[in-house]
């Protein structure tokens, strides 16, 4: 029976460098057993055709991932698209039934939730799907409305009625952010060898935009246009970003006031310290 390691996320926690090593690797991992499937694969996230067919309820895709691991004959496989992450219970336990033919593990990187919100608020900023236009406790609030994407402990729960606890493994995004210890750690939990055989991702990738691009972008994103004219303004941004004005970071954009990452940090406590204690054996809290 094929292991298969699926990766559902959570966005902004390395998910693109990932996605990119397997890409570039896809060759040589194959001549190792290890199969990243074309079955779904985007551009931009991985297999999200599959996180989108498991939303819709639609089996015809993973009929077709299905030939495609036993075609392959390879001892596992590597699944991997941010978009799982928002699959709601119902979508998860059909997805474990198109899935029940592997062995099934669940692969989740987590961050702490102030960071993830001001990540994620930027990158929704440049999402030419979403086109956010809020401020950043706009951006709050949407996620308020949506608890399971902020609240690790309830996220968790319909993946583990769906495919067991053992089966699920959980990565803290802080303790090995940075692409030098990422990937590496990434191929371990796999249990995929021969690092050195695999060529190294050096591309930056999602980097962030600086705080005047990301203001014009805000103002654009309320004015009515296609996702494909979107996208094409988002690539000029980060041409000139790139080759003018230079990239810009998270902290220098100042979104989140020091009492108010207090008060968020305070508000999921609770809930990260039962994943600490219940998941990771860790009685000191989830990110310490």
């Amino acid at each position: 029976m094929t292991t298969v390691y699926l990766h559902i996320g959570f966005p902004k926690t390395g998910t693109s460098a990932i996605q990119n090593f397997f890409r570039k690797n896809s060759g040589e991992l194959r001549r190792n057993k290890v199969l990243y499937p074309d079955s779904g694969l985007t551009d931009y996230a991985g297999q999200a055709g599959l996180a989108f067919a498991a939303k819709k309820k639609a089996k015809r895709p993973f009929d077709i991932l299905k030939k495609e691991v036993t075609d392959s004959q390879c001892e596992k496989c590597v699944i991997s698209s941010e978009y799982f992450f928002m699959l709601e219970p119902k979508k998860v336990a059909f997805l474990a039934d198109q899935m029940k033919c592997f062995d099934m593990k669940i692969v989740v990187y987590l961050r702490r939730q102030d960071e993830r919100i001001e990540s994620g608020y930027l990158q929704v900023l440049r999402d030419s799907n979403f086109r956010f236009n809020g401020d950043i406790e706009a951006y709050i609030k949407f996620l308020n409305n949506h608890p399971r994407r902020t609240d690790y402990y309830e996220f968790l729960k319909p993946w583990v009625k769906s495919f067991g606890k053992s089966n699920i493994f959980i990565k803290l995004y802080g303790e090995e952010k940075g692409p030098d210890k990422l990937v590496p750690g990434f191929l371990k939990v796999c249990n995929i060898p021969n690092l050195h055989l695999f060529v190294p991702d050096t591309e930056n990738v999602n980097l962030a935009f600086k705080p005047i691009v990301n203001s014009l972008l805000q103002k654009i994103n309320k004015v009515p246009m296609s996702p494909h004219i979107h996208l094409k303004i988002v690539e000029c941004f980060n041409f000139i970003s790139k080759h003018v004005i230079g990239y810009g970071n998270v902290k220098s954009h100042k979104l989140l006031a020091e009492a108010r990452r207090e008060q968020i940090i305070e508000q999921y406590k609770n809930s990260n310290s039962k994943v600490a204690k219940e998941y990771l054996n860790k009685d000191n809290g989830l990110f310490e």
